[in-house]
């Protein structure tokens, strides 16, 4: 069943269980917010309660249980070694930190101002891709979907961060305008990009070792990956250049492809 995982190089328990612990408490503070505060988050779409409370999960849940994921996958999956393993303890404090300063800031501004969020997550998830982008890169041998994929989610979520500081920036009134490309390339990058690749990458390594479906073709989970690329890359060209909705038919139709071969 374990066959092509490298068990022996499995990082020190602590660094994934870190962020796998720390999850569920924002997920658990994002159900009694939603309790306490339902009827003002689902009155609104873009308000800072709304924005506040979608980044408890996205940041406080998602991210942290992906951040832990990276740490162990990278060298259990592909063989690569994962440099500086002690900071993954100075990127979960800030990651931790950063995330209850975001809610303050949209929830409570007057006590809570921006630049300490900007600055908390900024260095945290900075300080996180530059890290794994150090382990992927110098990861030797055949081109494997797997890495490919975790590449590829990384990069994504580069984009991801830049744009999520850049639209903090707007929100503080520091110059940067809000606006809808802006966001939309954020969560286009965000879901399909980062979590997406991610996930779909994974599976190409995990599905099959468990028996649920034969082996992926190289090829076959090469062409998915690349009409998943494509698809990402033409809704970025469309929304910069301002097409409407219609335009955004083509890449859609891409990724429709690929999600389709990655079923059959």
């Amino acid at each position: 069943m374990f066959q092509g995982l490298s068990l022996d190089q499995a990082p020190p328990l602590s660094v994934p269980l870190r962020f796998f612990l720390t999850a569920p408490l924002f997920a658990i503070l994002g159900g009694l917010h939603l309790a306490l505060f339902g009827a003002d988050l689902l009155d609104t779409v873009y308000s800072g309660p709304v924005i506040a409370w979608v980044h408890l999960w996205t940041l406080g849940w998602l991210a942290m249980v992906m951040f832990g994921a990276y740490y162990q996958m990278i060298p259990v999956m592909i063989g690569g070694q994962v440099p500086l393993p002690g900071l993954s303890g100075w990127i979960h404090g800030a990651l931790l930190v950063g995330v209850v300063l975001f809610f303050g800031f949209f929830t409570a501004p007057q006590f809570f101002p921006a630049w300490m969020a900007g600055l908390t997550l900024g260095l945290g998830v900075g300080a996180f891709v530059l890290q794994i982008a150090w382990a992927l890169w110098r990861v030797q041998g055949e081109s494997r979907p797997t890495l490919s994929a975790m590449r590829l989610s990384l990069v994504s979520l580069a984009v991801t961060w830049g744009l999520g500081l850049w639209l903090l920036a707007g929100h503080a009134g520091w110059g940067p305008s809000i606006h809808g490309t802006a966001r939309d390339l954020h969560l286009t990058f965000a879901l399909l990009g980062w979590v997406g690749m991610l996930i779909i990458g994974v599976s190409f390594h995990l599905v099959p070792m468990f028996y649920i479906t034969p082996h992926f073709e190289t090829a076959q989970a090469t062409r998915i990956l690349r009409l998943m690329s494509l698809a990402l890359a033409g809704s970025a060209v469309v929304l910069l250049l301002g097409g409407g909705h219609w335009a955004l038919g083509f890449p859609v139709l891409f990724g429709l492809a690929g999600f389709v071969l990655y079923l059959f």
